[in-house]
């Protein structure tokens, strides 16, 4: 099962650039501080569960609704259909996440340095199922405008669709700008 799981990773990342394109062509594409939202708003959801409660959780044998909505909240990829959006919403209304409005004193750094496209040396890849705990919801004139899921345990992401790169996303201390807006008390 890991084998398929490290194939499965990799050849999704893979997937993301066409077999001709290279870095270099990769990053000719890119727009340098491109944000991938636009936003007046950033609520930050956080569910704190560890991996091996949540594993003990979905390994039951009857799985209750808590769990199949814990599933769309930790599991599944960014929304992208409606269908998926209701889903979402209705997980986070019901699992009990902890949510934060981001200040907006951190707008420009999150619109400039952490979701804006930038260009990279090479991608890099993990190989491990992501837990999505931290999720961002941008909005702009009380209009969702997009999503961000992160698992800070395997440096995994994923954004609702857009139009944006970013494939680079992660490999220029994204996620640890991230870290230091969202845990400063």
């Amino acid at each position: 099962m890991i084998f398929f799981l490290l194939i499965s990773c990799n050849k999704k990342t893979e997937e993301n650039l066409p077999e001709y394109e290279t870095q270099e062509e990769l990053n000719k594409r890119i727009t340098e501080g491109k944000p991938f939202f636009d936003f007046d708003e950033v609520v930050h959801y956080q569910i704190e569960i560890s991996e091996h409660d949540y594993r003990d959780l979905i390994k039951k044998d009857t799985v209750s609704r808590h769990t199949k909505m814990l599933t769309v909240f930790l599991e599944r990829e960014s929304p992208t259909t409606n269908e998926d959006k209701i889903d979402f919403q209705e997980a986070i209304n019901s699992e009990g996440a902890v949510k934060k409005v981001i200040d907006s004193k951190y707008y420009e750094e999150l619109r400039t340095k952490v979701f804006a496209e930038r260009k990279c040396d090479q991608i890099t890849a993990t190989a491990c199922v992501p837990i999505y705990r931290d999720i961002f919801v941008f909005s702009n004139n009380k209009v969702e405008t997009g999503i961000a899921k992160i698992c800070f345990g395997c440096d995994q992401v994923s954004f609702s669709k857009g139009d944006f790169i970013c494939d680079c996303f992660g490999m220029n201390d994204e996620l640890g700008r991230l870290k230091k807006i969202i845990f400063r008390k």
